[in-house]
């Protein structure tokens, strides 16, 4: 094996005349993925409820999924009235028995799938973002790498347009609120 280091990601290349092996490699030291990520996985499924502004519950194959949006993040319920309006706004945007497609990305610390959830072609993360109901989360934007670009200029716009969540003086980001930063 070749081990190639580049930008912190290292690489291993069997020594192959495999070609496509070695295309793969040389797409890795470039940034560039020829592929989806093993844990991208398509669920079909209808909504149930949205249980807050950045979660939502999925009946897929005879299974019930709680679903957190990923790469966003609404205000909590206690944040008033930004964490209701979240939520109501999500729950207009999907309503019981909206058919969905979910782009899994991850699963998070209390179990959940974290995804792109669409309805039809519609990002509902990004529709979030750019009503003012949720923010981008730079946290877990990584998770997000194509919609990225799309995420941050929604939320720009929201926020120079005073959109919802951004129509307060000093809003207090959601992940502040949680750990007892926020207002």
């Amino acid at each position: 094996m070749i081990f190639l280091l580049k930008s912190n990601i290292t690489i291993a290349l069997m020594k192959t005349t495999n070609l496509s092996l070695v295309l793969t490699g040389v797409a890795l030291l470039h940034g560039v993925s020829l592929c989806q990520p093993a844990s991208a996985q398509t669920v079909e499924g209808l909504v149930v409820n949205v249980a807050d502004g950045d979660t939502v519950q999925v009946t897929s194959a005879g299974k019930l999924l709680r679903v957190r949006l990923a790469c966003i993040d609404a205000p909590e319920m206690g944040q008033k009235p930004y964490g209701k309006n979240a939520a109501n706004y999500l729950t207009q945007l999907l309503p019981p028995n909206t058919p969905v497609t979910l782009q899994l990305v991850d699963t998070d610390r209390l179990n959940r799938s974290v995804a792109l959830v669409y309805q039809g072609k519609r990002l509902i993360n990004l529709a979030m973002v750019g009503a003012g109901q949720a923010v981008v989360y730079p946290k877990y934007l990584n998770r997000c790498p194509q919609q990225k670009t799309s995420l941050l200029r929604a939320e720009a716009t929201a926020k120079q347009n005073r959109l919802g969540f951004w129509n307060q003086p000093n809003p207090g980001m959601p992940w502040d609120y949680r750990h007892g930063r926020g207002k």
